[in-house]
């Protein structure tokens, strides 16, 4: 009995068979790819059911949303050379357009699982969660620099949408002055599920674009109409994914990611190099709550999504910086959104925006919304994140508008003096 040894517990010592079931049951593929790269049995496995075990981990919903499952098998199906035959127009109008709006693809564009696939789409998975991680710190570092400007108006009854000054007129945001007061912001902790999520989608969506290029460059879209491989050769990233409003949220997250790509500590290329920045290997983003595939609206009737859980079904399709930037009587109109893209503002969920004061406190689930405040309320504190040249800009480029509207109108009165008509 002395010279008995305990057993040594090991993948290579497993059945296959039992292995297999073992393998499916990995919660997501940077872990699966972990494993792989740590026992060769696991390797072995992947080459025989490879396509079959990534569709039953990409299908659980609490770390991998249905969303982004469809972009991940789109990147497998490029790889192995069995993308459908669809025509570009009919993939982007079917498959790239409801999806950029959270439906599902229309039927004839629902994605196959492929017979076979690459390892490759391990490695790129393993990276992207790397990248994911190291994107949300880097946005959140911009995000720590900037809460110590922030600012709201000294006189509470203060507003951009009031009447102002001793005569009380309507006078352009701009040019009204006020002192402002910092007040206090918690410390801008990890990231949530929803906003770890968004950064997934849109590192996926590039990646699937960038793939979907050199698919056709490399003839592997043999089941494509000849000329829509032509296009797809120099395909612009708008024209896969349609973007039907200037500011779409969903449009900017992707630019958002492939701006921090462009950042010296992140990887030049998804596939090729690993970030630069050091991430923790241990963890990966933040799991999907059960019940998030859900809506519950304060009347207790629940809606079932099949496809984003409400979190990301619930963020604007239009960024609420919009209004910042086109309405009227906004003090920073026409400011550029590529200000606040580049420091990360597109990425958050409501209740970061809420907790630094730019945005009302969202109604919590099930329960009844509070009234609803105006979203000139926060322009301030919205105005207050722009660098001292950056505000100057933004004012001499105002004030000469209004220099020349004035001076349009005079001209309009004098040719009224003159000739007794405004034409």
């Amino acid at each position: 009995m002395g010279n008995l040894r305990p057993c040594q517990a090991s993948f290579e010592s497993i059945p296959p068979e039992i292995l297999l079931h073992i393998i499916r049951h990995v919660p997501d593929l940077r872990s699966l790819h972990s494993s792989a790269l740590a026992a060769p049995s696991v390797f072995r496995l992947w080459g025989d059911f490879g396509a079959n075990i990534l569709q039953t981990i990409t299908s659980n919903r609490i770390v991998t949303t249905p969303q982004v499952r469809d972009l991940i098998l789109l990147v497998a199906l490029l790889r192995s050379g069995e993308m459908p035959a669809w025509s570009l127009d009919i993939f982007v109008e079917q498959f790239m357009r409801p999806t950029m709006m959270n439906q599902p693809p229309e039927p004839s564009c629902v994605v196959p699982s492929p017979s076979a696939c690459p390892f490759s789409v391990l490695t790129t998975a393993s990276r992207i969660y790397n990248l994911t991680q190291s994107c949300l710190e880097h946005y959140l570092d911009k995000l720590r620099a900037v809460q110590p400007r922030l600012r709201r108006p000294a006189d509470p009854k203060f507003s951009y949408m009031a009447p102002y000054g001793p005569d009380e007129l309507m006078v352009p945001g701009w040019q009204r002055q006020t002192d402002g007061v910092p007040y206090n912001t918690p410390y801008m902790g990890p990231a949530s599920w929803e906003e770890a999520q968004v950064v997934l989608r849109a590192f996926w969506r590039l990646q699937m674009f960038h793939d979907f290029k050199r698919a056709a460059l490399n003839s592997r879209l043999t089941a494509f109409p000849r000329l829509d491989v032509e296009r797809i050769v120099g395909l612009r990233l708008e024209e896969l994914f349609p973007c039907v409003h200037p500011h779409m949220t969903q449009y900017h997250e992707i630019l958002s990611v492939s701006d921090y790509l462009q950042e010296p500590d992140a990887s030049t290329h998804l596939i090729d190099r690993p970030p630069g920045r050091k991430v923790d290997h241990m963890t990966g983003p933040p799991e999907i709550p059960k019940d998030a595939y859900c809506l519950v609206s304060y009347t207790g009737k629940v809606r079932h999504l099949s496809y984003v859980p409400d979190g990301l079904w619930r963020r604007p399709w239009i960024h609420p910086i919009h209004q910042l930037i086109h309405d009227e009587q906004s003090p920073i109109r026409g400011v550029s959104f590529e200000v606040f893209r580049r420091l990360g503002f597109v990425l958050w969920d409501e209740n970061r925006l809420a907790a630094l004061g730019l945005a009302q406190t969202p109604p919590v689930r099930g329960q009844k919304p509070p009234p609803v405040k105006g979203h000139w309320t926060y322009w301030y504190s919205w105005r207050s994140i722009l660098s001292k040249e950056e505000l100057s800009q933004v004012e001499m480029r105002l004030e000469a508008e209004e220099a020349a509207k004035r001076r349009r109108e005079k001209l309009r009165d004098e040719r009224w003096m003159a000739t007794g008509s405004w034409e």
